[in-house]
C-alpha cells in the first residue's frame, strides 16, 4: 500500500472506520455489538491503543479479513514475519446498515434475495420520488408561490407501487416457508402468516375510515381516532389535504388487503387460524 492511502499500515483507527462503515456497521454502538465487546475498547483503539490480539481476531470474522494484515497493522509482528501480502484490504463498496441486516439474518438464500430485490424496488422508487419533488420545488422556488404544486401534482408524487411489490414479498415468503420448513407445523404456520397480514390491514383499515378531521387552534387539519390517538403524524394546510391524504392512504391499504386476500383464496387458504 502506498503511504499517503488511508487504508494503508500504520493508521489502524482511519481504516477500521472506512472498513467498518462499508460493511454496514455505521456506528461503533453497532460494530461493538457484533463484535461481543463495550463501545469504549473501540473508542481506545481509536485513541491509540493497541487491540488484543483476541480483538483482532473477532474484527478478521466480522469484516470478513485475514488476520494477518490487521496484525501488522496494528504492530502485533513485522511485514516480514509472513511470506503473503500482508497490506490491509482496501474496503470494498459500501454496505447499508439495511443490506447488513438482511445479509446477517439466518433466512434461507433465496428470501434473503428476494427482501434485498424489494428493498432495492423500494429505495427506487423513493429515490425517483425524491428527484421529482426536488425538481418541483426548485420550479416553485424559481417562480414564485403563485405556481405552488396542486393537488393532483402531489398525489402524482404519492403514487407507490408499495402493494404490489409488498404483496410480492408476502407470496415468495410464503413459498419460501411452504417448501424450505419441514412439514411438521408448517401448515399452520403458514395459513396464520397471510390471515394476521389481512386481520392486521383491515383493522388498520378501520381505524383510519373512524377517524375524525377536526381543526387545531392554530389552523391546522387533523384526523383523529375513536379512542383519541391520531391517525396521522403530521397536520395539514387545509381541509382538502388532510380529506385527499386520507384517502390516499385508505386506497393503499386496501390494495394491500386485496392482493392479499387474492392470493390467500388462489392457494385455498381457509378465513382464519381456527379453520387450520
Amino acid at each position: 500500500m502506498s503511504g499517503d492511502n488511508p487504508s494503508g499500515r500504520g493508521n489502524f483507527s482511519d481504516w477500521l472506520t472506512a472498513m467498518a462503515k462499508a460493511m454496514g456497521y455505521g456506528t461503533d454502538a453497532a460494530l461493538s455489538d457484533a463484535l461481543g465487546i463495550s463501545q469504549s475498547t473501540i473508542l481506545r483503539w481509536r485513541q491509540g491503543s493497541k487491540p488484543s490480539i483476541r480483538h483482532l481476531a473477532g474484527l478478521s470474522r466480522v469484516l470478513g479479513t485475514r488476520l494477518e494484515p490487521l496484525l501488522v497493522l496494528t504492530g502485533h509482528v513485522s511485514a516480514d514475519t509472513f511470506d503473503a501480502n500482508t497490506d490491509a484490504p482496501e474496503p470494498p463498496s459500501a454496505t447499508t446498515e439495511t443490506v447488513r441486516k438482511i445479509k446477517d439474518s439466518t433466512l434461507g438464500d433465496s428470501l434473503k434475495e428476494r427482501l434485498l430485490e424489494y428493498w432495492d424496488l423500494r429505495l427506487g422508487e423513493e429515490r425517483g420520488r425524491l428527484y421529482a419533488l426536488i425538481k418541483a420545488l426548485e420550479e416553485e422556488e424559481r417562480t414564485g408561490p403563485e405556481t405552488s404544486l396542486d393537488v393532483a401534482e402531489t398525489y402524482r408524487l404519492m403514487k407507490s407501487d408499495l402493494p404490489k411489490h409488498f404483496a410480492d414479498l408476502m407470496t415468495a415468503a410464503r413459498d419460501y416457508f411452504e417448501n424450505a420448513l419441514p412439514r411438521r407445523g408448517r401448515r399452520r404456520t403458514r395459513q396464520s402468516t397471510i390471515f394476521d397480514l389481512v386481520s392486521a390491514q383491515d383493522h388498520l383499515v378501520g381505524g383510519i375510515e373512524a377517524s375524525e378531521l377536526r381543526k387545531s387552534p392554530d389552523g391546522r387539519w387533523f384526523w383523529r381516532r375513536p379512542n383519541g390517538e391520531p391517525t396521522f403524524e403530521v397536520t395539514f394546510s387545509s381541509e382538502v389535504e388532510a380529506i385527499e391524504t386520507r384517502q390516499a392512504t385508505l386506497n393503499v391499504l386496501r390494495e394491500v388487503v386485496e392482493k392479499a386476500v387474492n392470493k390467500r383464496d388462489r392457494k385455498g387458504s381457509p378465513r382464519g387460524p381456527s379453520e387450520s
